[in-house]
């Protein structure tokens, strides 16, 4: 799953920030954004007409396991399909012999809608085994194809993170043969695409610069899963990067329900982000309320705001004998998560993803039940100025 990355807007914020952020800061690009909105309209908008299509995954690893799977019973009718992490790729393991989460499938089965186990692997030299080795890529996609057949699967969702930025061509390749291979049996393939790679424009040093998002869409891949975790201004450029490099109908958006906990300078002119002094993790909602709970036990000064950089509400603590500095917990409500479906759906983008499904702010299922049950482009509700900082 992605990393909890702190996305800057531009170059000389990012070297700004990178002094004193510990996680990975992505740099915005103005040639991104003047390509990608030139692009948008010769390349296509999404398919207006056509209902959207949502796919949650469940994050093993990523906390909230068992509330995750709650949330699929309790909003199953806003999915159509399920994906979910079952099968790792290390070292000493290329095959499909051992079987991981169980319940995913069944509450699936239960409510009808197909599934995609993720494939998952952040280990570069097996993934560079896989991709160079024609035996054990062989091997593998056979596995996988008897597997699929064997357990029900509809196809796979692939989430490598990440591989070796010279494996690009011969990631192309894998993923050209693995989809081939799926599609001809009646199956399909989905990849993930960290979207901080736009970001970076693609850079060897860049978080999953290897993927090469053109060459990738003109597989037999059935979609394209651009991974969210950003500002709202960068998430629209990723958007317009994705619209103009990659087939309406295999484009989809995943949309991250949790925020970014910062420690910041109260005293500094500069506002936020240029005040951030360090990143606190990021945090599921209910985390946040326990946070905040916890705050005012300690008689902290607890104070409510929205944030317009991110989007998003966030909570400011001031914790006695504090001088100078206090905490902000970022966090995804109604409108936070509207402000996003609103930009899909000018775009009309009808794919859409989410991960970390437990312990969210119950108040972003109704712009995605709203979103998912229109046709794709109107399913966009106008954002009451009162939901920004429920």
């Amino acid at each position: 799953m992605p990393l909890s990355d702190v996305p800057m807007k531009n170059r000389n914020l990012s070297i700004l920030i990178m002094a004193t952020i510990t996680v990975l800061v992505l740099s915005s690009s103005t040639l991104v954004s003047a390509s990608g909105q030139q692009q948008i309209a010769s390349s296509g908008k999404g398919t207006a007409g056509t209902s959207p299509e949502f796919m949650p995954w469940i994050c093993q690893f990523c906390g909230n396991y068992n509330s995750s799977l709650n949330a699929i019973v309790e909003h199953h009718s806003q999915f159509t399909s399920l994906s979910y992490e079952q099968y790792y790729l290390g070292p000493l393991n290329y095959s499909f012999s051992r079987f991981g989460l169980e319940s995913p499938k069944l509450i699936a089965a239960r409510y009808g809608l197909p599934v995609y186990p993720m494939v998952v692997s952040s280990d570069k030299a097996a993934m560079h085994k896989l991709f160079t080795n024609a035996t054990i890529q062989s091997r593998f996609i056979n596995d996988a194809l008897k597997t699929a057949k064997t357990r029900g699967y509809a196809g796979y969702n692939m989430d490598f993170e990440v591989p070796y930025y010279t494996d690009s061509a011969a990631l192309t390749g894998f993923i050209a043969n693995f989809s081939s291979a799926l599609e001809k049996s009646g199956l399909s393939l989905s990849v993930d695409l960290p979207g901080s790679a736009v970001l970076q424009n693609f850079s060897p040093k860049s978080y999953g610069g290897a993927y090469n998002w053109t060459a990738i869409a003109g597989t037999d891949v059935t979609r394209l899963i651009v991974m969210d975790y950003f500002s709202i201004g960068d998430f629209k450029l990723v958007v317009n990067y994705s619209v103009a490099h990659m087939p309406a109908d295999k484009l989809s958006v995943a949309l991250p329900d949790y925020g970014f906990g910062f420690l910041v300078n109260t005293t500094s002119s500069t506002q936020f982000p240029f005040n951030i002094i360090k990143t606190v993790k990021a945090r599921m909602y209910g985390q946040v309320k326990t946070i905040v709970h916890s705050a005012l036990l300690q008689h902290a000064n607890v104070t409510k705001h929205f944030g317009s950089f991110y989007g998003e509400p966030y909570y400011n603590i001031v914790y006695p004998g504090e001088n100078g500095t206090a905490y902000e917990y970022y966090y995804v409500n109604s409108h936070a998560m509207q402000l996003r479906l609103s930009y899909l759906a000018e775009l009309h983008i009808k794919g859409i993803a989410m991960w970390r499904l437990g312990d969210v702010d119950n108040s972003i299922w109704g712009p995605l039940q709203s979103y998912v049950s229109s046709p794709a482009g109107v399913g966009a509700q106008p954002i009451a100025a009162e939901a920004r900082d429920r």
